[in-house]
């Protein structure tokens, strides 16, 4: 039996916590922004007054999940808790129960006319769920392209960075090691194993150093999102999902990147770089580093995500493109 409960309070989103990360466990297609980490994170930091989660349930079984929200005028536009923030977003159904998520989410919106003009669903990836939805009675759909992922693929039986990453940058990255090792001793180490919490911070340091160059904010120039990662990165590194990988030149940590692993795939969400170094190449020593350990760990896919930034296609991604799907009533 296949039911369908709304969770509208920030104490009905808490109380399923445990039973939505078991249910991402089971998801086919779920990524880091889809775990209650990432989503109930998010949805603190940003002060979402209005959660609105479609829980979908078999028997007594939590077995789809649709993380949303409602804000804009008169709160009838519904969106994905971690709309700006996240990179890849979609619903959730445990394996079988996709077409039973899409349904019981698509009566819904029929039903509840009085609860939504229009929905706005941004970064939903070439697989989510959400392409199937199907179009509610009486509205009609609007998809538009969005961002563009680039992904490194490990070929088949391909598991050693050698034999995956393009061999020009192969010899750029042991090139720069090189040059980096005649300014001193260095050292690529995976940060996230001894203090999260202090390699994070040091993250945000190097991440706010290299944009006040520019004079730009950077991605954590908000403080809600400085939150949201504080939070999150927390509780990726109690279920060992956290990333951060370190380089250090002679004494100074001279690059880092910040991201998450999900089954078979690495996330790289962000970098930070010590601009007095950057003439050492620290962005491609951590990236080379971050692709390594992770095909030593059994990762089959590297996802950049967001943007087109010319130093992901020279790892050998390709892109995968997200959409905006918007339904309007």
């Amino acid at each position: 039996m296949i039911s369908l409960a709304v969770l509208g309070s920030h104490d009905a989103v808490h109380a399923i916590r445990e039973e939505w990360d078991a249910l991402a466990d089971d998801a086919p297609g779920a990524t880091p922004f889809q775990r209650p980490a990432w989503s109930i994170g998010w949805m603190q930091s940003m002060e979402i007054a209005a959660p609105l989660l479609l829980a979908v349930r078999s028997g007594r079984d939590l077995v789809g999940l649709v993380p949303a929200f409602s804000w804009g005028l008169a709160g009838r536009t519904l969106s994905l808790l971690g709309a700006g923030a996240s990179d890849h977003l979609d619903v959730l159904a445990a394996g079988g129960f996709e077409r039973d998520t899409l349904d019981a989410m698509r009566t819904w919106m029929d039903d509840a006319r009085e609860r939504w003009d229009q929905c706005a669903f941004d970064e939903i990836g070439p697989s989510a769920l959400l392409r199937e939805l199907g179009v509610p009675r009486g509205a009609r759909a609007i998809i538009e392209p969005q961002s563009v992922c680039p992904v490194l693929r490990a070929g088949d039986g391909a598991s050693s960075f050698e034999r995956v990453v393009p061999r020009a940058q192969a010899a750029r990255w042991r090139k720069a090691r090189r040059r980096a090792e005649r300014m001193g001793s260095v050292e690529l180490r995976r940060a996230d194993r001894d203090d999260p919490h202090g390699a994070l911070q040091t993250l945000f340091a190097l991440h706010a150093k290299r944009w006040t160059q520019r004079h730009q904010p950077g991605a954590i120039g908000d403080a809600r999102i400085r939150r949201l990662h504080e939070q999150a990165a927390a509780a990726f590194a109690a279920r060992g999902a956290l990333r951060l990988y370190a380089v250090r030149i002679a004494t100074r940590v001279a690059g880092m990147v910040y991201g998450f692993r999900e089954r078979h795939r690495l996330h790289l969400y962000m970098q930070g770089i010590e601009p007095e170094l950057d003439h050492a190449s620290p962005g491609t020593l951590a990236v080379g580093f971050a692709i390594e350990d992770a095909l030593a760990e059994g990762v089959r896919e590297v996802d950049f995500l967001r943007g087109g930034e010319p130093y992901k296609y020279e790892w050998g991604a390709l892109d995968e493109p997200n959409a905006r799907i918007c339904v309007v009533a």
